[in-house]
């Protein structure tokens, strides 16, 4: 193998690749769809409020979903979500993040433990439902899927505690001190990124 490859800019400038001196072949392999190139967006924001009342087991965030349209086999996806959340006093809230109907981003199992993907807690018997919490995270997901189908991501959440407690998404969880009264906004947001 011998010679250059010259990658020219659009306007101005390029990239050399020279074959190495030893006398070997080398092969570069560049995939059609790119190295990271983000393959669809899709984002879903909530504005309206809900709530969920002390479970023994998860339910859907209702509005807190996204579907990417057949993405291709052998890619990625990043999910990454930003809800805002109050409660009642010593309330226990953990959120999960699910594909289709699968747990992914979750913590490992534990004797007694709540497995889920984030959480947030309010221990404060004084003015606890009057404040507000941001709970964020995100996962780089291999969604498995072969190109042919949609793949849902979507928020369930929970009480853990067992009492009369309630959590509640967009919206502070007292709603008789007008100076404490805030509505908000969450999203959730699915990329597709090719391997």
């Amino acid at each position: 193998m011998s010679g250059k490859l010259r990658l020219s800019g659009s306007s101005s400038g390029y990239i050399e690749l020279q074959s190495e001196a030893a006398a070997n072949s080398s092969t570069l392999t560049i995939p059609n769809g790119g190295f990271g190139k983000i393959l669809q967006v899709k984002s879903t924001t909530k504005t309206d409020t809900t709530s969920v009342a002390s479970a023994s087991s998860f339910a859907d965030i209702s509005g807190m979903s996204v579907t990417l349209t057949t993405p291709t086999s052998g890619t990625k996806v990043l999910v990454r979500f930003h809800i805002q959340i109050s409660g009642t006093a010593n309330m226990y809230g953990a959120v999960k993040i699910l594909r289709d109907s699968t747990d992914i981003g979750i913590g490992d199992a534990i004797s007694g433990f709540t497995r889920a993907s984030a959480m947030v807690t309010d221990t404060s018997v004084s003015y606890g439902t009057y404040k507000m919490w941001t709970v964020a995270n995100e996962f780089y997901d291999t969604h498995g899927a072969d190109g042919s189908t949609d793949v849902t991501y979507k928020l369930q959440w929970r009480e853990t505690t067992g009492a009369s407690r309630t959590i509640w998404l967009n919206r502070t969880s007292d709603s008789a001190n007008g100076d404490s009264n805030i509505a908000t906004a969450s999203t959730i947001t699915a990329m597709e990124v090719g391997a």
